[in-house]
């Protein structure tokens, strides 16, 4: 079918043209500074030609020494056969990312998802760590979010409780202060005369009571000094 005017074909690109629209030092730099990213370039008979250093973590073996390993070394039996069919026979990979699941020499098993691209005689794969499910963490954040609102009104109300204890604490306190001092004010009562207003102060000693409250906060009771209960005797 001819191309439609002014619309140039669509071209698929080589070995040689990718440089052209992702620079050679980006990717180099990406994946030797990455931790998790993993590269494999495969050639036809099934053997690594290159890896990036998740590659060789997998491997078991150091980077230098990852050229020629088996890539079903690392993959496991089911993923290895496929592989190898996709490089070995030639025959295109799917265009969407694949989920591949590599084991490590330890024979932990870790699933990637991986974009796969073959060009001529060669198998080029980038994995990533497989996410989990997005509504699973979705729904593990709703409950953590929801437990934290219970927590957080129930913390609201425990100091609101808190609060309102404190303040009872704070009237009782004043009242038994308040009880205190008029204790100590009723085991203060002196005797005070009658008929001229002096109070006893001690044995002998009768003073106004404005002298004596000037210096004394206390309460007062009422009697009579001798003088006055003499003079009431006579007037008796």
């Amino acid at each position: 079918m001819p191309d439609v005017q002014g619309e140039e074909p669509t071209q698929v690109p080589t070995s040689e043209s990718i440089p052209e629209f992702l620079p050679r030092e980006l990717v180099q730099s990406l994946l030797r500074e990455s931790r998790v990213l993993l590269y494999l370039r495969i050639a036809a008979n099934g053997t690594i030609r290159a890896g990036s250093p998740a590659a060789a973590r997998m491997a078991g073996v150091p980077e230098k020494e990852l050229e020629g390993v088996p890539v079903s070394r690392i993959l496991t039996q089911e993923d290895g056969a496929q592989v190898e069919g996709w490089v070995g026979e030639g025959a295109p990979p799917p265009a969407t990312p694949q989920l591949l699941n590599f084991a490590t020499a330890q024979h932990e098993v870790h699933t990637y998802q991986c974009r796969i691209l073959l060009l001529q005689d060669e198998l080029f794969l980038v994995g990533e760590p497989e996410l989990e499910d997005n509504r699973t963490l979705t729904e593990e954040l709703l409950r953590l979010n929801n437990e934290l609102s219970v927590l957080s009104r129930e913390n609201i109300r425990r100091n609101r409780e808190l609060q309102a204890q404190r303040e009872q604490l704070s009237e009782t306190l004043a009242d038994l202060r308040a009880s205190h001092w008029h204790l100590e004010k009723i085991q203060q009562y002196l005797p005070l005369c009658m008929n001229c207003g002096r109070m006893k102060t001690g044995e002998t000693h009768w003073e106004s009571i404005s002298d004596y409250l000037r210096s004394n906060e206390i309460l007062v009771s009422h009697g009579l000094c001798p003088p006055c209960a003499d003079e009431m005797m006579e007037e008796g």
